[in-house]
């Protein structure tokens, strides 16, 4: 009975650990980043893409306890410049974010492109957070569909709004 008491005790202190070491968004709201990038899968695009970052309010668990800000999800859009940058859709929104303390990722990412093939997979970017306003440099490639060309997404977008600028941890 000891023996079963350390392990249920040991699993537990591993549980609060990982919850402990969780990416932590603050502010809870919704934020837009905004800015010019270049976009490319076999035809090249300079467009403005939207990325609009919802950080929910904390709620309790089953347990009661409150989980501050360690969930985000993004939704991009692509508009302006070229006339075919709203062509260039993007499915299955949100994407689930995570941080790893350098970059910022949406995973899951599907990309529709007036290309055959479309893409899919993950786009990283670099996150600034200790800099005003609070930007991602992007430098991304997802892979193509099939045997086709992958897309590729490089620029910079910035905070335009939200309740105050987004702060990310990462312990």
């Amino acid at each position: 009975m000891k023996l079963f008491s350390a392990i249920c005790a040991s699993a537990l202190a591993l549980a609060g650990a990982g919850t402990a070491n969780a990416t932590t968004y603050t502010p809870a709201g919704t934020y837009v980043f905004q800015g010019s990038v270049n976009v490319n899968k076999g035809i090249a695009l300079t467009c403005v893409l939207k990325l609009t970052v919802v950080v929910p309010e904390a709620a309790p668990d089953a347990h009661g306890t409150f989980s501050h800000g360690h969930t985000a999800t993004a939704t991009p859009v692509l508009s302006a410049g070229n006339f075919l940058c709203p062509t260039v859709t993007f499915s299955a929104t949100p994407y689930p974010v995570s941080f790893d303390g350098t970059n910022v990722t949406l995973s899951g990412v599907v990309v529709n492109t007036i290309t055959p093939g479309g893409c899919s997979g993950s786009i990283s970017g670099v996150w600034n957070g200790g800099a005003t306003p609070r930007s991602i440099s992007l430098n991304a490639s997802l892979p193509g569909g099939g045997t086709s060309a992958p897309c590729t997404i490089v620029g910079t977008i910035t905070q335009i709004s939200g309740p105050a600028g987004l702060t990310i941890t990462n312990p």
